[in-house]
This record gives structure tokens, sequence and C-alpha cells, in this order.
């Protein structure tokens, strides 16, 4: 095999990722793609953090402080991987953080908890991502098993990572 994807989870001690910790019930507080190379050993991370969509060396992301990390094979067609993987790239490649949908998520479930019913993001944008939706689109557009049912807009590292437990625990 010349290369693997990985999806990963990560979490920082920040006080931003300990709120999305705190606001999805949740260990982590970033997730992301990794492209290894096995014949160079190179890998390659694509992610969605406070400096928008962007990618670089897992050398760099390790660096720049990620703890915590749990980390899944992604078992499909390496044809499909790679189209994905590029898809993903040309399309979300620089686009900016979305914030505000992390603070709109924050004051949903606050809401929710006082109102006992589902409320829709106010802050939801269409021309900015989080980590776990960048993930979410990758693994559709490979066609990986177990995705279809989430919303872009209010998937979270906890709900990916429950998937990837529930399909390593029947492995």
């Amino acid at each position: 095999m010349a290369h693997r994807y990985l999806v990963g989870f990560s979490y920082k001690t920040h006080f931003f990722a300990r709120a999305i910790m705190w606001v999805t019930s949740s260990k982590f507080s970033h997730c992301y793609i990794v492209k290894e190379c096995d014949a160079c050993g190179l890998k390659e991370v694509l992610e969605a953090n406070h400096r928008g969509v962007n990618d670089g060396p897992y050398d760099l992301f390790l660096a720049e402080g990620a703890l915590g990390i749990e980390e899944f094979v992604v078992q499909q067609d390496l044809d499909a991987l790679d189209a994905a993987w590029d898809q993903t790239r040309r399309n979300r490649l620089h686009r900016p953080y979305s914030y505000l949908q992390i603070l709109g998520d924050a004051l949903v479930i606050g809401l929710q908890t006082i109102v006992k019913r589902s409320l829709p993001n106010p802050f939801n944008q269409r021309k900015a991502d989080v980590c776990s939706e960048l993930v979410l689109v990758w693994l559709r557009q490979a066609q990986i098993e177990g995705f279809d049912h989430f919303d872009p807009a209010t998937v979270t590292p906890e709900d990916l990572i429950q998937v990837f437990h529930a399909k390593a625990d029947k492995a």
C-alpha cells in the first residue's frame, strides 16, 4: 500500500477547546484527516482550526500541542479516498473557521435545556467550517458507511468518534 488515511481526534487545554468539549460533552475538541505515505514516511493533516481550513505536516500539527490523540484507519477503496481528499481540499482549503457556529451551538444547547425542545443554530454559516463538518464532508465524499444520518451543521467530534468506536467494536 502506497498510503493510507486516518481520522483523528484530539484536544488542547486552552479555553476555546475546553468550551467545545463542554458544549459537545466530549473528551475531544478537535478532529482531522491524515494522509500517511508508507513509502516516504510523510504524514499530511487536513483540518479546520482557528486559522480556517488548512493542511500541513503532521509533525507541525503535533508541535502545536495536540493532546489525547486517538486515530482510526479509514477502510475504503483507495481511489475513493484519494478522490475525496482532492475534492475536499479543492472545495474547502482556506475557508474560514466558523467561530459563530460554535457560539451558536453553545447558545442552542443552553436554551434547549430551558425550553425542552430542539432549536436551530442562529449562526449556522455555509461559507465557513468547523473541524467535524470538514471531516464529515470528506467521509461522505469517500462514501464511508455510517455517517449519512449526521447534519454537517450540527455534527460534533463526539458524534464521529462514536461511529468509529462502534465500527472498531464490530471488527
